[in-house]
């Protein structure tokens, strides 16, 4: 929503695609998507910062474009090393909405003509073995063989092992938690002016005032297509998912998050229920 709702703006680019498997090239047998610094090697920022504009649709004169993918929450330091003059938009969101969003992904059919349009995007000749890999996950889940998929989202350290020991909503659960405290842990990296923090609840309740506000962060001059985007696609019925789960596992989701989302100021109420405050917002 965040990206196609920026990438309206006839001044920005956009890679369509979350494209994890351009940042991996030449770390693929790395077991997870937390890579350190130290392997963005000259070759990997060579390759990564060439890939990304060919890919980009839209691109203007500029060059500026913007790309999501959500790997890079765990590996901002690497990302960084990339493109160190980059602007970051981090998305805030209640993490008991998250988990509920990402049991649907895990779960969600995989589309083959989303896979085949991504997969022509692959840079095959650098990656071969990964993309064979990633095609696999998705035919088993198209073809009704797992359950859901091996993996979706964020591959944090610990992952493996909770898809092995865990049902799934404690790995969404998780998930989240990984990516909140790998950025916490990380954004000191960034001068101030590089980041901007923004409040999912806050783009839903005030679509037009958030991104005009995010516009001018991003130095966006056509914010006025911008605006008419948010205006015609961004909708309030994503805020409370959460209360799609049971009340069981509310409570523990709620338990094992509490300490991250008190930080972001989710607070907890008599009802065992949190909500945005505001005051520490």
């Amino acid at each position: 929503m965040l990206r196609d709702t920026l990438a309206a703006a006839n001044d920005l680019g956009v890679v369509k695609y979350d494209v994890n498997y351009v940042w991996r090239v030449g770390n693929e047998r790395f077991p997870h998507d937390a890579l350190p610094p130290d392997l963005a090697t000259p070759q990997v920022r060579k390759f990564v910062r060439a890939q990304l504009p060919r890919i980009s649709h839209g691109l203007p004169k500029s060059q500026r474009f913007i790309e999501k993918t959500v790997g890079n929450v765990l590996r901002l330091p690497f990302v960084h090393r990339i493109y160190p003059n980059a602007k970051y938009v981090f998305l805030i969101r209640d993490g008991r909405d998250v988990t509920e969003s990402a049991i649907r992904c895990w779960q969600s059919p995989a589309k083959l003509r989303y896979l085949a349009a991504k997969l022509s995007t692959f840079p095959w000749q650098h990656g071969a073995r990964y993309a064979a890999s990633y095609a696999k996950r998705f035919f088993l889940k198209a073809t009704n063989l797992t359950p859901h998929l091996s993996s979706w989202g964020p591959r944090h350290p610990e992952i493996e092992a909770h898809v092995r020991d865990l049902p799934l909503w404690q790995v969404c659960a998780h998930q989240w938690i990984a990516c909140m405290e790998a950025y916490e842990q990380s954004k000191s990296l960034l001068a101030a002016n590089q980041i901007i923090e923004i409040r999912y609840e806050d783009i839903i309740a005030n679509p037009v005032a958030t991104f005009r506000s995010l516009c001018d962060s991003l130095e966006i001059d056509d914010q006025a297509s911008v605006i008419h985007r948010a205006q015609q696609t961004i909708v309030a019925g994503n805020i409370g998912k959460r209360s799609q789960l049971s009340a069981d596992q509310l409570n523990i989701i709620s338990e094992l998050q509490s300490g991250v989302l008190e930080r972001w100021g989710y607070r907890r109420h008599s009802s065992n229920e949190l909500s945005p405050d505001r005051a520490a917002a």
